[in-house]
């Protein structure tokens, strides 16, 4: 499984989430990939407060439908944007991050594992 959250470019606004550069993001990684595997899961990085996340949604809907990947993922998003989110596609599974300084409040109570019903990642950033 191929799963990959943005690539590593360097973007030169800061809109990770704007239709513009999902898709740059989608095909740099594509292109990288040179055709011996596919993305399965393409997940957004950090959700961007300038995009409205229903936007960003309709755009990874087309490069889905496009078959540039097979499922989305959202990472670092709150309870409520994932149900904003899932109101327009249904998510395949969401990045969580647990760690000592940062564990917030929906982490602790499970509540993302509640709204999305498939896959549920955590990750650690280092101390």
């Amino acid at each position: 499984m191929v799963d990959l959250e943005r690539d590593s470019e360097p973007i030169t606004q800061w809109n990770p989430l704007s239709t513009e550069n999902l898709r740059r993001s989608v095909d740099y990684c594509l292109e990288h990939l040179r055709g011996t595997k596919k993305i399965d899961l393409f997940q957004t990085g950090r959700v961007d407060p300038n995009i409205p996340i229903e936007d960003a949604m309709r755009s990874l809907i087309a490069l889905q439908k496009e078959g540039k990947f097979d499922y989305i993922g959202i990472s670092e998003c709150s309870e409520a944007t994932l149900r904003r989110a899932n109101a327009i596609a249904e998510t395949a599974m969401i990045e969580i991050e647990i760690s000592p300084i940062a564990y917030e409040e929906e982490t602790k109570k499970g509540a993302l594992h509640s709204v999305n019903k498939y896959e549920c990642i955590n990750y650690s950033s280092r101390v």
